[in-house]
Order: C-alpha cells, then structure tokens, then sequence
C-alpha cells in the first residue's frame, strides 16, 4: 500500500486500513539499534531503520490512517461479498492486497490466495492481485477467468517477491491512468459476468464440494 501511495495511486481510489505498527515511532525509537527486533522485516543497520521510519512518505501515509470504508478491516464476521455494493459505484477496477506476498520457493511453500478476490468478483470488477506467486492461476483451477489482455497477468508467475510486486503495482498504476470510458473495460464484461454467476450460483460451491469428496473417497480408499 506503502508503494501505491507513493506513486500517488492510493489516493484515487478508496480503500480500507488499520493503522500499521510500523507507523509509530515513538515506539520504535528506541528499537532500531536492536537486530532481534527487526529481524525477518528488512536490512538489518540502524541507518536503514532510521531512514524507513523517518521517510516523509510514509510519515504522510500514516498520517491517514487508521482508515475505515464500511467496517473496520480487522472485524471478519462483518466481511461483506454482496453483489453491487455501493462503496465500488464510480469504480473501474479493484486491487486485491492478500495475506502475504512471499517469494515463492517450490521446497518450502505453496501458492494460494484467500477470499480476499472475492469482493471484486461479487461487485462485478476486474482487479490486480498482490499476493503470492500462482494466485491468479489459483482462481482459473477453480473455474473462474481472469481479465487478460486487458491486465498484464505476467506479475503472477514472477517468483521473487520484490520483482513481482512492482510488476503488479506498474499495473495498476497503468490501468489507473486509462479513462472509464475507454473501450478496453468492454473487453473483460463477459468475464466478470461468469465469475459472478460462478460466485453466486453455486459453481464455486459445487466444484469444492466435489473435490472435497474426492479427496475423502480417496483417504478412504488407502484405509
């Protein structure tokens, strides 16, 4: 989110976040000289930790938040995936930020993407998924499409974290700048109505419904 806001990108669009723990400062004052704090979140120099904390940016950035469209992004029993939501009316597209955007490593992890992708699928939009590596290729294995050429999906299959992610945030940056009334969005309606009604009519429902039974008959097979 840190990048789109710098790119000036977040602030056209609505969105929804809770206020991050790296935003205070005060708190990580004291912190930043200890390797075992910061450990797993970055270089680990107090010159780095100080520059990350300090950048103006940033700074900006968390002076907006915490930031709450219809519920607060922490409270799950409230998600909402009905269709033609109003908070997405004058919107052309929707950016999907997942769990975790974890450099893939085919020894020690798997893809997956979570039901974050739903909520543009019921309110009937394309979007760009910042997640893990596959997450794309996820959805299309359980019967939904996806919004090529419209959207360069190419950031999917780039393992590395870092490169991925930029690639996925260009993209959004790009189709920021295209005008609602371009014809490019008419080239994804079909799309989006089948993800729709693969959503809301039981497609999705059916086809999880039978592999899990496949994969009970076979645990009960080996038995």
């Amino acid at each position: 989110m840190l990048e789109l806001f710098r790119r000036g990108v977040l602030q056209r669009g609505r969105y929804s976040a809770l206020r991050y723990d790296f935003c205070d400062i005060e708190k990580h004052a004291g912190y930043v000289s200890r390797p075992d704090v910061w450990r797993g979140c970055g270089p680990w120099t107090p010159e780095y930790n100080w520059a990350l904390l300090n950048d103006p940016v940033l700074r900006r950035f968390c002076r907006t938040l915490p930031r709450v469209l219809d519920v607060s992004p922490d409270n799950k029993a409230k998600t909402d995936f009905s269709l033609a939501h109003d908070l997405w009316q004058n919107t052309s597209f929707g950016v999907t930020l997942d769990t975790a955007t974890p450099s893939f490593d085919w020894r020690e992890q798997m893809s997956f993407t979570t039901e974050k992708t739903m909520k543009p699928i019921a309110n009937l939009r394309p979007f760009v998924l910042i997640g893990a590596a596959g997450g794309l290729a996820i959805l299309r294995s359980l019967g939904f499409k996806t919004f090529e050429p419209l959207i360069n999906e190419s950031y999917d299959t780039i393992p590395a974290e870092e490169t991925r992610v930029r690639a996925a945030v260009d993209e959004v940056e790009r189709l920021a700048a295209l005008s609602p009334a371009d014809p490019a969005w008419t080239t994804v309606v079909d799309v989006i109505i089948h993800n729709a009604r693969h959503l809301a009519c039981g497609g999705l429902a059916g086809l999880l419904q039978r592999r899990a039974h496949a994969v009970l008959q076979s645990a009960f097979d080996r038995g």
